[in-house]
């Protein structure tokens, strides 16, 4: 047990020091939404390497209207105040137009839990924006308005950042596949490890599962997005970050950190910080994971 406990602890300080020294900077509540960044309702997805995301949230961020045919034939994107659209794409087809001109994609928008995913890059790329990869994040940048934007990439759907991201799903009520089954009356509670439950139990009595879900699970999640993940299976520790925007408007950056457990990927640390005017109220649940 003590020599788990060593490897696990260094692993958590390998990832921590990788997960804090490249990931949010100097994001305030106060800033405009479009240096914040777009935050999504939805999980973005990764499909023969290329980046799909929701695009209501994204064309919210992008001040671009949305609009379709009443034949639910292709979507097209406006600019505010135009009369001919941007850019217009369809589920499952290829072929798209950019500007008027036709314009073949790498991959095909398509419809995930009733939601229409779209190539990133497609579309932000026609605003001006750069995009590069760098190792797992994604970098948006618009050199002329000073904005610089990073997310996670998604995640290959067998691999163990996969398997936090789902968990991360059920953590913010993200819908509905990722979601646990309705007899599930404390997912909150039961993605935590085993040991933070002892612990918390011990701290606060035992109450503290309803407490904790009537904390998490009551608040509503405007949209968030996962700026960094990083995950070592043999060490048993896993970091991710996000960035979440809660129903009443109030900013988050959230690190979690996971344990390995038989079951899975559980939460062992949790440290909520709110964003903007320089002060940040941290809710802490774990030892490890204190700012």
């Amino acid at each position: 047990m003590t020599v788990l406990w060593r490897r696990r602890t260094l692993a958590w300080g390998v990832l921590l020091l990788a997960f804090y020294a490249g990931t949010l900077q100097a994001q305030e509540l106060h800033a405009p939404p479009q240096k914040i960044g777009p935050l999504f309702d939805r999980l973005p997805v990764l499909d023969q390497g290329v980046v799909l995301v929701p695009l209501q949230p994204l064309a919210a961020w992008l001040a671009l209207e949305v609009r379709q045919s009443r034949d639910a034939g292709p979507v097209s994107l406006f600019r505010p105040g135009d009369l001919n659209p941007l850019q217009s794409l369809a589920p499952g087809r290829l072929q798209a137009r950019l500007s008027g001109s036709p314009y073949e994609l790498p991959v095909a928008p398509r419809m995930i839990d009733d939601a229409f995913y779209v190539p990133l890059r497609f579309v932000v790329e026609a605003l001006g924006f750069w995009v590069s990869v760098e190792r797992r994040k994604v970098i948006l940048e618009l050199p002329q308005e000073d904005l610089r934007v990073e997310m996670a990439v998604p995640p290959d759907p067998l691999s163990h950042e996969a398997k936090l991201w789902r968990q991360l799903a059920i953590w913010y009520g993200l819908p509905p596949a990722a979601l646990p089954p309705d007899t599930d009356t404390l997912p909150h509670w039961n993605l935590f490890a085993r040991e933070r439950q002892r612990e918390l139990l011990a701290e606060i009595g035992p109450d503290v599962p309803t407490i904790i879900e009537a904390h998490w699970g009551g608040r509503e999640v405007k949209g968030l997005r996962i700026l960094s993940d990083a995950a070592d299976p043999e060490g048993g520790a896993a970091a991710v970050e996000v960035l979440v925007q809660y129903g009443d408007g109030g900013l988050y950056e959230e690190r979690f950190g996971f344990v390995l457990e038989p079951q899975g990927w559980r939460v062992r640390t949790q440290v909520s910080r709110q964003m903007g005017g320089g002060l940040r109220r941290v809710e802490d649940t774990g030892p490890l994971s204190s700012p």
